[in-house]
């Protein structure tokens, strides 16, 4: 059968047999009498939310914008330094397996994905496989995903800002707790924007700056090849068997964060704006395979020439490891590329985990504080949306609150960078190697996939668990060992 022939079958199947939102969940519906989210009506009430909030008017999107946002959602800043244990043979294996897995495991979630009723990963699962199953398995990883992405981005900026403090005049004027404040400000200013289908420009600047930040890391390291010295690949020098055992199995974690985008590709298919079903998943798939035609070939070229310039020695945060070897101009664009990257980046994760938030304060508010929240706000983007714009101060306190503590943890925490493998192997694994095969599986096209198929996603899913088990036992192996290095706010 056809690629496309699936895709037809796949949106008649989800409008055929997915549950129809309640239309109301009952009582009085004057304008300003407040409500509470009942179980009968909770994903009713998420998915109209959601689709007023995405469709302020019917104009599909291009499938480009998908192609940004997807490039701009790779996390490629710790990747290099997953071939520091793992060495040329090793590394290459497990890059190849991860992704051709990640691009699999996205394609599955594209098909089963009926933007006319889901429009984020949780109502995703919810719809699939039923009401609550997103909040016992996607939500709490989702939110390992959305927090872990802020504290990087505002600890990476922050470097390049305090690179950029060094640079001038060779000494350090404002320390580095600053800097990543000031990073973390400046994120929150860039996360304002409307919602992710109305932020493309921020994606696609941040795309182009991928795009040239990937070239001058490959100028950077080319010029490093033969200028290092003693420069050893594979067991690094004076490792014990433990030591050797436990950085591998972290690598997989730090692969595992690479291809983290996961959490956020139902939103980014979302914001197509497509009204058909199928025509939606046909501009997505588009979109993922350009994305990967984009990000493969970039990943495996920094990969291989980090390593073969720095071998095991490579850092977890490469253009300290070559930027003695090449100018202060050069250096300096690159400062500026990649803290625009990083900010489109942050600002699209940080979009999505607003939603979350919303979504969480609609479905846990009426049950933790007992505090009811108005149709108003219930029908027009969850919670704050719409006709429910003029309760901006909610909206806002939401992404200062959020963003305020992302930035607190990456200036209490500067070492942050440890906790990445640990942070991929807990939270990315499940989103990107694990749910899309379990959601297929179950959905109506999974039903009539043949039995192999489906064996072979769960084995699959089975497999990247252990892979993730491993991992964090080898990030936390790490943590410890490197724990009395540690210095907070330093």
């Amino acid at each position: 059968m056809s690629k496309d022939n699936n895709v037809e079958e796949s949106s008649l199947n989800e409008e055929t047999t997915a549950p129809q939102p309640s239309a109301s969940g009952g009582g009085d519906h004057n304008e300003g009498t407040a409500v509470a989210v009942s179980g009968e009506n909770k994903k009713a009430v998420e998915d109209e939310a959601h689709h007023s909030h995405a469709s302020d008017d019917n104009v599909p999107r291009p499938w480009l914008h998908a192609v940004y946002h997807s490039v701009v959602s790779f996390l490629d800043v710790y990747l290099p330094y997953s071939f520091a244990y793992l060495g040329w043979v090793g590394g290459l294996v497990l890059f190849v397996v991860c992704t051709i897995t990640s691009f699999y495991s996205g394609k599955l979630l594209i098909e089963c994905q009926d933007v006319t009723k889901h429009k984020t990963y949780s109502s995703l699962g919810d719809g699939i496989i039923g009401e609550g199953w997103s909040m016992r398995w996607i939500r709490p990883f989702q939110g390992i995903v959305f927090i872990t992405v802020l504290i990087s981005t505002v600890i990476a900026t922050g470097q390049f800002m305090t690179m950029i403090d060094i640079d001038v005049d060779g000494n350090q004027n404002i320390s580095n707790s600053s800097w990543y404040a000031i990073a973390g400000f400046m994120l929150l200013i860039i996360s304002l924007a409307p919602d992710i289908d109305k932020s493309w420009t921020v994606s696609f600047l941040g795309t182009v700056a991928t795009m040239v930040a990937v070239f001058m890391i490959l100028v950077g390291c080319g010029v490093s090849i033969g200028q290092v010295e003693d420069v050893t690949y594979g067991r690094h020098v004076g490792d014990t068997r433990t030591e050797l055992s436990m950085g591998i199995m972290e690598s997989f974690g730090i692969l595992a964060f690479a291809y983290g985008g996961h959490s956020v590709i139902p939103d980014v298919h979302a914001s197509l704006n497509h009204q058909d079903s199928k025509k939606s998943k046909k501009a997505m798939m588009k979109a993922w395979w350009f994305s990967y035609f984009i990000i493969v070939p970039s990943y495996l070229l920094i990969l291989c020439l980090s390593y073969a310039a720095f071998g095991s020695t490579t850092s977890a945060f490469l253009v300290d490891d070559f930027d003695q070897y090449v100018s202060q101009k050069f250096r300096w664009i690159l400062y500026a590329i990649s803290l625009i990257h990083f900010f489109a980046q942050g600002a699209l994760y940080n979009q999505a985990a607003f939603t979350y938030i919303e979504d969480l304060i609609t479905i846990l508010g009426p049950k933790c504080c007992d505090c009811a929240t108005s149709e108003e706000e219930h029908t027009d983007g969850s919670l704050f949306a719409g006709k429910g714009r003029k309760h901006w101060y909610k909206k806002l306190a939401v992404r200062v609150i959020y963003v305020g503590v992302g930035t607190f943890i990456g200036v209490a925490l500067p070492f942050f960078g440890d906790l990445a493998a640990l942070a991929g192997a807990l939270g990315f694994t499940p989103c990107t190697f694990v749910y899309p095969f379990w959601i297929y599986n179950v959905s109506s096209i999974g039903q009539k996939a043949p039995a192999w198929k489906r064996a072979l996603h769960w084995f699959m899913a089975l497999s990247f668990t252990g892979l993730g088990a491993c991992a964090a036992v080898g990030a936390l192996y790490k943590i410890v060992q490197n724990s009395s290095t540690y210095q907070f706010f330093s």
